[in-house]
C-alpha cells in the first residue's frame, strides 16, 4: 500500500527523518545495517523494507515508545486502507466473474 501511494522522494524523506530520530535516541544496541541511499531499479521497495527493518529493531529491543510521534499535516496524503482490505475485494470478484462468463461465450 505504502509503495503504491507514495512516491520514492517522500520515501527518501521519511527514511532519513527516522533515521536521524533513531540516532538521537543514543539507543545502547547495535543498529542494523540500513544505507542511507539507495540506488537501484526498485529504489522505493528497499526504501520501504529499509523503513520497516528500523521500525522492527527498535520494537524487538521495546525502543520503539521512545521515538517521537509522527503525524499527518494532511489527512488526504494518507492512503486509504479500505482499498486493500474489502472495498477492492468486492470489485476483483466482479471482475472475476465477468471474465468467466465472457470465457463461457468465447467457447
Amino acid at each position: 500500500m505504502v509503495l503504491d501511494f507514495y512516491d520514492v522522494g517522500v520515501l527518501c524523506d521519511s527514511k532519513c527523518q527516522l533515521l536521524d530520530d533513531i540516532r538521537g535516541l543514543n539507543v545502547d544496541i547495535g543498529m542494523p545495517y540500513v544505507p542511507e541511499r539507495r540506488d537501484s531499479g526498485n529504489k522505493a521497495m528497499y526504501i520501504v523494507d529499509d523503513i520497516f527493518t528500523l521500525l522492527t529493531f527498535l520494537d524487538e529491543n521495546l525502543k520503539l515508545k521512545l521515538l517521537p510521534r509522527y503525524v499527518a499535516d494532511n489527512p488526504d496524503a494518507l492512503p486509504s486502507s479500505r482499498l486493500y482490505e474489502g472495498d477492492l475485494l468486492v470489485l476483483m470478484n466482479l471482475i472475476e466473474k465477468m471474465q468467466k462468463e465472457t470465457n463461457e461465450l468465447n467457447i
